[in-house]
Parts: structure tokens; sequence; C-alpha cells
């Protein structure tokens, strides 16, 4: 296919092939941010889920005890079992259709509402929008799990009465446990009776199942808002990146640039497609001199032309580790002019995380220095200026590079 398209494109022409299984074309900025958006607001109404449901259940378990005390009337008059779970799923039944009328008015109040952040930028209808197929499962699935478990707590609560049962306490003093264990769990487990305490259990329960689900959910909500508050987490350690990433920077401007004073701390930069081990990964090019450098999650990068700090991603796809050796090629990519290249062998001195000017997603871009694009026959002429504004005088800064 290559002999091919070259003979199409015709002799002299760079030929620029990436394969899209490999690749996965897509923008990083746009996708990774949804993607993580989606998975934030499924952990969310996974826990509100979780916590509702053992709420549903303490409920509706209080609501069968008050009822307890009819069973022996209805068994006298001659209700099976069977009819006594029948009779508890009657009860239930308002409690659950209401329940799903509350879920149905909820998630269409809220529809205009989401989703957030970038994919609500992308959404291209926004607004009010009811899928009718998925609210009626969802309220039929509601109004299921609402009356089956008011069945089981029903048919449960019999069970106990029929069967004994050793208490906490009696299983505690089988084990051999100290007194003061035997006390403690007797005043928290058991009735004056002996029986164990369900809705003493349950209540504790419900705590445990609250508290991890917040906990939980808390710690994500936190890690996200972070990612998006901190650029530098996400691989943006920079106020501001000069030029274009299709574009080398004229000389002029490069040392106009590098005598601003603005400018705290500047790094050199170019972008663009290569292989490492025959497998396509784009490349972040620095100038090695540079006091701006990209962010290292671990080991260091490079500074000289055989070392390379590859993504995350890479890492695994590459199945390397720190110390090993991968081939670099810039044939067929962007940084490839027609010349003559050559495979250079690179060490992997660390793994960064940088910034995505092509189509790679996060993760996905390594780290070399310009001198390793120059030893295997490719252009590191620099697009980029990688800069931190000066604090004091950062919004006039901003403006005059926004317009130069």
């Amino acid at each position: 296919m290559r002999a091919a398209l070259s003979a199409l494109v015709g002799p002299g022409e760079p030929l620029h092939l990436y394969p899209v299984d490999d690749v996965r074309l897509r923008q990083a900025s746009l996708s990774t941010p949804v993607d993580l958006e989606t998975t934030a607001l499924l952990a969310l109404g996974i826990g509100v889920a979780m916590v509702a449901a053992v709420i549903v259940v303490l409920v509706l378990r209080t609501e069968q005890r008050l009822h307890d005390r009819d069973v022996p009337e209805l068994r006298a008059l001659g209700f099976t079992e069977g009819q006594l779970t029948t009779l508890a799923a009657v009860r239930t039944w308002p409690v659950a259709v209401a329940g799903a009328a509350i879920a149905l008015i909820g998630s269409v109040g809220l529809s205009s509402r989401f989703p957030i952040g970038i994919g609500r930028q992308l959404e291209l209808d926004p607004g009010l929008e009811v899928n009718v197929e998925v609210l009626a499962v969802g309220a039929l699935a509601i109004v299921v799990l609402v009356i089956v478990v008011g069945m089981v707590a029903s048919r449960s609560r019999r069970a106990r009465e029929t069967n004994s049962r050793s208490t906490v306490t009696g299983w505690l003093r089988t084990a051999g446990a100290p007194t003061e264990a035997g006390l403690g769990a007797h005043f928290a487990f058991e009735g004056s009776n002996g029986r164990r305490s369900t809705t003493t259990l349950q209540g504790m329960l419900t705590a445990v199942v609250a508290l991890v689900v917040v906990g939980a959910v808390g710690m994500w909500v936190g890690g996200e808002s972070r990612l998006y508050d901190i650029p530098a987490d996400h691989g943006w350690p920079w106020d501001v990146s000069i030029g274009n990433s299709s574009f080398a920077l004229a000389p002029t401007t490069l040392d106009r640039l590098g005598a601003d004073a603005s400018l705290t701390g500047q790094t050199r930069a170019t972008s663009g497609m290569g292989t490492l081990d025959e497998v396509p990964s784009e490349l972040f090019a620095i100038d090695a001199d540079g006091t701006a450098p990209p962010v290292v999650l671990s080991g260091r990068l490079p500074v000289a032309a055989r070392e390379v700090a590859l993504g995350s991603r890479v890492l695994d796809r590459l199945g390397a580790g720190l110390g090993s050796i991968v081939t670099l090629s810039v044939a067929g990519g962007e940084f490839d002019t027609g010349g003559q290249t050559t495979d250079i062998e690179l060490t992997v001195v660390g793994t960064a995380l940088a910034p995505q000017f092509g189509d790679s997603d996060i993760g996905e871009v390594s780290v070399v220095i310009f001198d390793a694009i120059r030893d295997a026959g490719g252009d590191p002429a620099p697009q980029l200026v990688m800069a931190r504004v000066s604090g004091t005088d950062r919004a006039t800064a901003m403006a005059r590079l926004s317009t130069d």
C-alpha cells in the first residue's frame, strides 16, 4: 500500500500513513474530559442510588414492623404464607408508584441541566429531552424493586419469629470472648427478650454504607475538580503556548520571545508523529535547555539525544519500563522532510505527562529533545514556546502576547 500511494503522490513528496487502529484519531482535549465527566456522574448516581436503596429498605422494614401484630389474627383467619406475602406487596404498591413518579419528575426536571462541562458545549441539541423508553424501564425497575424488598422484608420477619436462633451475645460467649465484648453486644444488638435488634443492625449498616459512598464519591469529585483546576495535573504547567503546532516559528520571533522579561520560564518545543518500536506515537520534542519543562510523573525528563520519557499509556503499550531501550523512527511522520532518516535507540528515563497538540489522547505523548529528532533525520524546528508569565504584570503580558 505504501508503494502504491507513493506512486500516486509522486517523487519527493512526504507520505504520512497513520494506522487508525493504533493512533485512534480523535481529539483528546474533547474526548478525555467528556469521558471523565460521564464516569464521575455515573459514580455519583450509583452512590446516591445505594444510599437511597438502603433508606428504602429501612422505611419498608419499619412499615412492616407496624403490621407484625396483625399476623396472628390473619393466620387465625386462614391466611397462608403466600397470601401474607401478597398482602405485604399490596401495602407496598402505593410507595413503589409514588417513588417511581418522583424519580420520573426529578429526571425530566434535571434533563436541561445535563450534560456538564465540555460535554454541554458539545451537545448538538441542548435543552429538555425525554427518552420515553428509558424512563419507562427505570420507573418499572423502581416499582418492582420496592415491591420485592417489601415482600422479602415481610417473609424474613416471619421466618425469624418461627425459627430459634442464637443471639449475638450467645455467639460471643461460645467463642470465649471477653465479658466486656458480651455486654457491649447485648446492649447494642439485643432487645429485652434476647432477640437480635434488626433495626439497630440495619441502622449501623446504613451508616456504614452511607459513609463509604459519600467518602468514595467525595474523593472522586474532589479528584476530578483538582484535575480541572490545576492545569499541571493534566499536563499543562504553563500559562501560555505561543505559536502553532503546524508551522515553525521565525527565528526573529524566537529571539524576541527569548528576550521578553515578562516570561519567567520558557521552553521551545515542537510536536509531531513518529514511531517507537514501530508503534505510531506522538512526540513532544523540547529544547533541553528550556526553563519551563513538561510534567514528569516518574524518573526524569530526557537531557540527551538518546533518552526518552514515555507517556504512561505508551509505556504500557510497549511493555517498557525505566531503563528499557526503544527504537525511534521519524520516517513518514511529520518530522520527516524527505531526507535520509535513521532509526535510533533511546533509553527510557522517565514517564512524562505531555500536552496533546495532535490527535493522541492523554498519556499517549512521549517527550524527547530536539537532538533526538535531528539524529533520527527529522526537522526539530521549534513551532511553539511554552512559557510561564510573570505574576506582577500577568494580565498585561497575556494581552500583549495574544495580539503580537
